[in-house]
């Protein structure tokens, strides 16, 4: 893994292709509509635990959300077995902090909603960043 530092970021941030963050935040919008309303499913219809829920459907949101910005965002093709990789591990990451805020939300009396509202909000910087600096690294800088 490449050494992420506070220039890096702001080195990122200050060249960030505008389209290509318009597209992240479109595909991110499509899996994240998919995962509210599985988790809308889960807990309503089949009266699944929320937390549980909340984690099933960040996980089925996230292979989406990698298929759709593997091909369309960051344009890499013929290397799934390097960035799938690398997902993972930002996935299990996001995961757990998804897990957390939702969990904590619940905790001090947010809806679910609401609290799955709070935590995609706040997983979606560090996704994009772990996404643009270190998973599509190469397509993105071509």
């Amino acid at each position: 893994m490449h050494a992420m530092n506070l220039s890096s970021i702001k080195e990122t941030l200050a060249g960030l292709s505008q389209a290509r963050f318009i597209r992240f935040l479109g595909i991110g919008g499509v899996a994240t509509a998919t995962q509210f309303i599985l988790l809308f499913i889960f807990i309503e219809l089949f009266s699944w635990p929320k937390v549980a829920s909340s984690a099933l459907t960040y996980a089925l949101a996230s292979v989406l959300n990698y298929l759709l910005n593997y091909y369309l965002t960051f344009g890499a093709q013929g290397k799934h077995r390097e960035t799938f990789s690398k997902f993972i591990v930002v996935v299990a990451l996001g995961l757990v902090l998804n897990t957390l805020i939702f969990d904590i939300c619940l905790r001090i009396g947010f809806h679910y909603i609401l609290a799955q509202i709070t935590a995609t909000g706040i997983t979606t910087i560090s996704n994009y960043l772990l996404h643009k600096l270190w998973i599509y690294r190469k397509a993105a800088s071509t």
